[in-house]
């Protein structure tokens, strides 16, 4: 018994131990230092874009000091009135606005929180905003700001696995302000825990909350103008939550068999989503999502494959970000149990390849910027030019001067610059 157990506790240390050093070499193998900003304008080290600023109509003030966006949130966690801030844990959905200071002296990319060693971000909610708007007031705000937009464009995203309020929000603008972004941005915060042992919490969460995104997304494009756009950008654990959601929507089907007209007329068969009838497009009828941007998702490549069908028939085309340098995943896929036998669709190891109407940006590196490879989302400079062109300039991937085909046999393939 005792030697059976001895030879365990030896066979659990030793695969741990060469784990880490495995670890550690390929964290070597795979340092570079900070990514180059592949603007124009002598390769700026400031905030934002320094060769072209955002027009967004969501800037409330530039000045020589940085920029204050304006955020529009829905959040799934209650207030809590002693620290401020939206910490509670319940599903019930709460609508706002709220403003986030970016200083300019920042560098592209780059976003802090406050610690007891830096109590000054680089990132900072200024105005609380309005919070506990009525549905109709929030969603009313941003269509009067998409009217007031240059690109009638919203970009609604969703973050990770243990990421609070604040942290969702900042993250948001900072990103808007570096790609820069020229149209409208929300910010989907979900119930994650906000702790890095939350883990197991947050994955059921995605499973099990997702529809109250779906009923966000059902109801902001039916009140937005038709020639709006709308963009959805998920990262990490938000991607599953984001799949749910998507899958939701594009197979929902109400009451099959009942003329439409009864699902309006009578209370009794209201369907869940409003304007469902959009997320099912026939013929040359416009799909009801722009771009799906899903950013080093902590997802299963099998439920990725799975998922992404129904995906396709609802948006005009996905981008899938991946980096087999992403160590937050390698720790991930030894956590969800897959192993030496299989990656997460966020590392470019999986072998994901893209296809009709869905492209595979591969990045192959860690920096100080993103020591653990799974932020490039939004540091890296040349991935936020790249979602630029992407959203903005409606550039196919083969005209983007931000990633470049591989050399034999991976010519198929695309990397990021």
């Amino acid at each position: 018994m005792w030697k059976s157990f001895k030879e365990r506790v030896v066979y659990t240390v030793a695969t741990t131990l060469l784990f880490v050093l495995g670890l550690g070499f390929r964290y070597l193998a795979h340092w570079s230092p900070n990514p180059s900003d592949p603007t124009a304008a002598g390769f700026s080290l400031l905030s934002g874009n320094e060769a072209l600023k955002s027009t967004s109509p969501a800037i409330v003030e530039r000045n020589d000091e940085g920029a204050t966006w304006e955020v529009a949130y829905v959040t799934q966690r209650s207030f809590s009135e002693s620290e401020g801030d939206y910490t509670g844990k319940e599903n019930e959905l709460h609508f706002g606005m709220t403003e986030v200071f970016l200083p300019r002296w920042r560098t592209r990319g780059s976003l802090s929180f406050p610690t007891d060693e830096d109590p000054d971000p680089v990132g900072k909610i200024i105005r609380s905003g309005d919070r506990g708007l009525h549905p109709d007031d929030f969603y009313e705000h941003i269509i009067q700001r998409v009217d007031a937009a240059k690109e009638k464009d919203v970009l609604i995203f969703v973050h990770g696995y243990n990421v609070d309020f604040h942290e969702a929000i900042c993250r948001i603008a900072q990103m808007a302000e570096d790609m820069p972004f020229e149209g409208v941005i929300v910010a989907f915060d979900w119930n994650s825990q906000a702790n890095t042992l939350g883990y197991y919490q947050d994955k059921i969460n995605t499973g099990r909350t997702y529809p109250a995104f779906a009923e966000v997304l059902a109801e902001l494009r039916d009140r937005l103008p038709e020639d709006a756009r709308l963009h959805v950008l998920a990262h990490s654990m938000g991607n599953r939550y984001t799949l749910n959601a998507l899958e939701l929507l594009a197979v929902y089907e109400p009451y099959i068999g009942l003329p439409p007209s009864r699902f309006k007329e009578d209370s009794f068969f209201k369907p869940q989503f409003v304007g469902w009838e959009r997320w099912h497009p026939r013929g040359s009828q416009p799909k009801p999502l722009a771009n799906v941007i899903f950013a080093a998702p902590d997802v299963h490549p099998e439920t990725f494959q799975e998922s992404v069908g129904s995906v396709l028939q609802i948006a005009d085309h996905i981008t899938l970000y991946c980096n087999e340098a992403d160590f937050a995943l390698e720790i991930s896929r030894f956590v969800n149990g897959q192993g030496k036998d299989g990656f997460r669709i966020g590392d470019s190891r999986s072998g994901i390849n893209g296809g009709y109407a869905m492209d595979v940006v591969r990045l192959q590196s860690v920096s100080s910027s993103d020591p653990f490879g799974h932020s490039y989302y939004g540091s890296h400079p040349g991935l936020l030019t790249d979602l630029r062109l992407l959203i903005h300039a409606k550039a196919p991937i083969q005209v983007r001067p931000t990633v470049t085909a591989g050399n034999w046999p991976d010519q198929d393939k695309w990397y990021l610059r």
